[in-house]
């Protein structure tokens, strides 16, 4: 998958994540923040990979990595926070890409 499709992906995904909490009756101040503080987190993961030179497929070891950087014993749920945030976003772009056309997918058949 290029750069411009996994971009195209994670914009559509924060969108999604953005709509679903604006139809929220209960979306305030803290779910607005912890909204922007998911869309920064993964803004950094897709510099991170965009930094490496965009390897495709991402392997877990390269998200783990990504989330256990500068890690620290007092901040487990910083760790947290943002395996589940890529964990989502990769779990989209995984379907994505399972139910896009693709050229080795159709000689099969």
């Amino acid at each position: 998958m290029t750069f411009e499709a996994v971009s195209q992906h994670l914009d559509a995904f924060l969108a999604l994540k953005a709509a679903r909490a604006r139809r929220n009756p209960y979306f305030e101040g803290d779910q607005r923040r912890r909204l922007r503080y998911e869309e920064g987190l993964l803004r950094s993961f897709f510099a991170r990979w965009q930094q490496y030179d965009c390897p495709w497929p991402i392997r877990a070891d390269f998200a783990m990595d990504w989330v256990m950087e500068d890690s620290s014993i007092g901040k487990p749920y910083r760790d947290e926070h943002r395996l589940l945030a890529v964990r989502a976003f990769l779990l989209q772009v995984r379907i994505a890409a399972i139910h896009s056309p693709s050229p080795k997918r159709t000689a099969d058949f």
